[in-house]
């Protein structure tokens, strides 16, 4: 793959790129133990706990991703860690849902949590 121009690169890659991620990672400790602390025991406060590993993982692995120079030989293996770290905070921030949406024996299929709770459930709770 031939080398893209220093200037070309410059005027690609913005300056800030990356930098709110890194400031969303050194927060996530406080507002986790913040929302962790309100949380009520159980289901709840697992719930807290998955949504900020999911979204914690999202921001660290693409403030790492976004730091890299664009023409860095590792950067092809950093996007695809940072496409699954994408599914990670998805699945951080579904999984809250399905530990504390009633479950369908409780209140019957037409109000309940979506049928993709169902294996999340099963494993976690």
């Amino acid at each position: 793959m031939p080398e893209p121009e220093p200037l070309l690169v410059a005027l690609v890659k913005p300056r800030w790129r990356g930098r709110l991620h890194i400031a969303a990672v050194a927060a996530a400790p406080v507002l986790a133990g913040l929302l962790s602390a309100r949380a009520r025991p159980g289901a709840p406060r697992a719930a807290a706990a998955a949504a900020v590993a999911g979204l914690t993982t999202t921001w660290a692995v693409s403030a790492a991703y976004h730091a890299l120079p664009l023409d860095h030989p590792k950067r092809p293996a950093w996007q695809r860690a940072d496409h699954v770290a994408i599914y990670a905070g998805i699945a951080g921030t579904v999984t809250p849902m399905c530990l504390t949406l009633p479950s369908r024996r409780a209140r019957g299929a037409a109000a309940s949590r979506p049928r993709a709770c169902d294996a999340t459930t099963h494993f976690i709770g």
